[in-house]
């Protein structure tokens, strides 16, 4: 196979055209929410320069390209920390070198979308210069609902900008101008933890003809607003008479005082009111001096961080036990439950003793043996302890209802002990929104009205829950060239390789146009006499003063559609002919 790919600087202003054409527009579903600033951007040695890659879509994964001039491929930008840093679609070239010189390229998936041509310069003036730049205090660290102030201090000349930034975007900020003397400070008032990260003061002092910063970044810390004890179990196990304390207290002294509440089985919340007998409360910590069984329930501690209007919770629960043999009581752990369609989810049904039996119901009913385990027996406070579980796997409202425990005990014939819980299986948290099947990692649910339906993922795709959609996992084994216009000596073939990472339900096929216009037809390379196929791939020859557009597709086999894509030009190159 003979063939000829020109040099860069032979038609870069081509592929400037091209890639503005309405042909390349169509071929990507992305496209850049910013318009590009110029063919290029001139930028001081030792600057900073963002590269802005944001899209329509917002949660797509984007990779920062870079071409030089001087060689025949393409690097990938990988952000360090150091020399790269990104921020979601935002990339910043720091501390700008010779090396950094080229053309920069948003790639996503298969789209790469031109957007800067970044040209390092030397710059010198008497005019602007930056003398100093520095940031006070070094670090903060504050509680969640606290308060923090940085300040920049800026000397040079011809100061243009004093600005802060946090993720790569512009922050309200004051400044004010003294001379050569440049300052601006940053306050932020009810700090919450997700406005935790570094914080940068960007400094411009060059003609607004170049583009680039320096900058200085600053971190500041915020301690998330919790609850200071954390409970190793769901429960305590507790005997009548049995102390216990229930630890409200949290990490912050400005927050409001704490309160404890309580659900006994499917009855409503009430507020626990200490009444300095049986329960005292003593600094955000709750003390039960003697229990009974009517304690038994789901506790909840409550409490306010007014500065930031945030209210956080903790739950346990208290199990008590009479510990009588031969009239055991039996708990069910959880009382009451509210499930998301989908989900697994047990229930624990627990009773001390010897001898003992124990069958779960639903609605009255026996449930079937191969949704109940019964656990080895264990001993907590030297009593023997058995446990039967009841497990449901991907809930639906067929599994909405009362669950009963039934115990009874060889110790005395007749008796038995129930104890009911309430599991409510919720379609959707959000009416309209959609969340991942646990089982399944090609598919998902969608809430249609408040009702889950099940959904499958196309062919070759996966639910990405913190994305809420399906990502493609078909791809092909050679990446979209690229340089995507080749020059092909007349005559001679030009293998085009469309190979998939996957043949599953999965067919390649290829189309052409011209590439001067018009639409894409398909190739049938039984009949066309420039085209032949071998698997997936195909090797075209190229008459003398052809140009044509060739795009490999990825076809579903059921239904015929497109589902991947990508293009190359092809274009002769004039005056050469093969030895």
């Amino acid at each position: 196979m003979a063939r000829l790919r020109m040099p860069i600087a032979w038609f870069v202003v081509i592929l400037a055209f091209l890639c503005s054409s309405q042909d390349f527009a169509d071929a990507s579903q992305y496209s850049l929410i910013k318009d590009r600033r110029s063919n290029y951007v001139l930028v001081p040695y030792g600057y900073s320069v963002d590269l802005n890659c944001q899209l329509n879509d917002p949660l797509a994964d984007v990779t920062l390209m870079q071409q030089k001039k001087t060689e025949n491929k393409e690097h990938t930008r990988i952000p360090d920390g150091v020399k790269v840093t990104q921020s979601g679609q935002i990339f910043t070239i720091n501390n700008m070198e010779a090396s950094d010189k080229g053309k920069y390229h948003c790639k996503v998936q298969s789209t790469v979308i031109v957007i800067e041509n970044l040209i390092p310069v030397t710059y010198g003036s008497q005019e602007s210069y930056i003398s100093s730049h520095s940031i006070l205090p070094k670090s903060i660290s504050i509680n969640e609902g606290g308060s923090a102030t940085f300040t920049c201090n800026v000397t040079g000349k011809g100061i243009t900008k004093v600005e802060w930034y946090k993720d790569k975007r512009i922050i309200s900020s004051t400044f004010k101008e003294t001379g050569d003397n440049y300052i601006s400070i940053l306050q932020l008032t009810a700090v919450t933890a997700s406005q935790a990260g570094a914080y940068e003061c960007r400094t411009t002092d060059i003609p607004t003809r170049y583009n680039g910063y320096e900058g200085k970044t600053r971190m500041l810390s915020v301690t998330e607003f919790q609850f200071v004890a954390k409970n190793k179990r769901p429960y305590q196990i507790l005997f009548v008479g049995n102390s216990s304390v229930i630890n409200c207290r949290t990490n912050d002294q400005k927050a409001s005082s704490s309160s404890l509440w309580v659900r006994r089985h499917t009855n409503p919340v009430q507020q626990i009111v200490p009444n300095g007998g049986s329960i005292t409360q003593r600094r955000n910590r709750f003390y039960f001096n003697s229990v009974a069984q009517d304690d038994t329930g789901l506790y909840i501690c409550k409490a306010t961080l007014p500065s930031i209007n945030k209210t956080i919770e903790q739950v346990t629960s208290l199990l008590v036990f009479t510990g009588d043999n031969r009239n055991p009581q039996a708990q069910v752990y959880p009382f009451a439950k509210e499930v998301l369609h989908g989900q697994d989810f047990n229930f624990s049904c627990l009773v001390p003793g010897d001898g003992m039996s124990m069958q779960w119901l639903k609605n009255g009913i026996a449930v079937p043996s191969d949704q109940t385990q019964r656990q080895p027996n264990r001993i907590v406070k030297g009593h023997t302890f058995n446990e039967n579980l009841l497990m449901l796997r991907k809930v639906s409202r067929v599994d909405d209802g009362n669950y009963t425990c039934v115990v009874t005990t060889s110790q005395q014939q007749g008796y038995s002990n129930k104890v009911t819980a309430r599991l409510s299986v919720k379609e959707c948290h959000n009416p309209s929104g959609k969340f991942a099947d646990p089982t399944d990692a090609y598919g998902y649910f969608e809430c249609i009205q408040g009702t889950a339906v099940k959904r499958d993922c196309p062919d070759w795709q996966y639910w990405n829950q913190e994305e809420k959609r399906c990502k493609l996992t078909l791809k092909w084994i050679v990446a979209p060239d690229n340089y995507w216009i080749h020059y092909v000596i007349p005559g001679t073939t030009f293998l085009f390789d469309c190979r998939l990472n996957d043949n599953t339900n999965v067919q390649v096929e290829l189309y052409w146009k011209n590439t001067t216009g018009g639409r894409f037809q398909e190739v049938n390379p039984l009949t066309d006499q420039f085209v032949t196929q071998s698997g997936q791939n195909f090797t075209v020859i190229l008459p003398e003063g052809d140009n044509k557009k060739y795009q490999c597709r990825a076809i579903r086999m059921q239904g015929g559609q497109s589902v991947l894509e990508k293009e190359i030009i092809l274009n002769t190159a004039q005056g050469l002919k093969p030895h």
